[in-house]
């Protein structure tokens, strides 16, 4: 995995033929384009830079983006739900049901907001 971590961290210092096979056509293409050498340089992080990576010329490497990329979110939202369910169920909640300690971790876990006002005008309509 190294040689691909380092592919994605490091793109335009990575020697062609430390690289694997299937990704060096388009590596060599990336490290020679001096528009997203200067993109990557002006990036404030590798994520951004990734974002402008045109897809259709370097579709392989963004194939490798896109795993590594999800390989630590995947991680992290596994922790912090597991985090959250031992708070949740703690030994004063011990009863909880598997149905309510779910619908708790999806509220949870979850970036909306609900708007209360509207949804208890909207329960108390029906």
């Amino acid at each position: 995995m190294d040689p691909l971590f380092n592919m994605f961290a490091v793109p335009f210092s990575v020697q062609l033929n430390s690289a694997p096979d299937q990704y060096k056509k388009e590596l060599l293409y990336l490290q020679n384009d001096r528009i997203l050498k200067e993109k990557y340089r002006t990036a404030e992080n590798i994520v951004q830079f990734y974002e402008v990576l045109p897809r259709d010329r370097f579709p392989e490497f963004s194939k490798l983006v896109c795993r590594v990329t999800s390989m630590f979110g995947k991680t992290y939202l596994c922790e912090s739900a597991f985090s959250l369910m031992k708070l949740t169920k703690s030994r004063a909640r011990a009863s909880l049901s598997d149905e309510l300690l779910t619908a708790s971790l999806r509220l949870m876990c979850t970036n909306l907001i609900p708007n209360f006002v509207e949804l208890s005008k909207r329960k108390n309509k029906s």
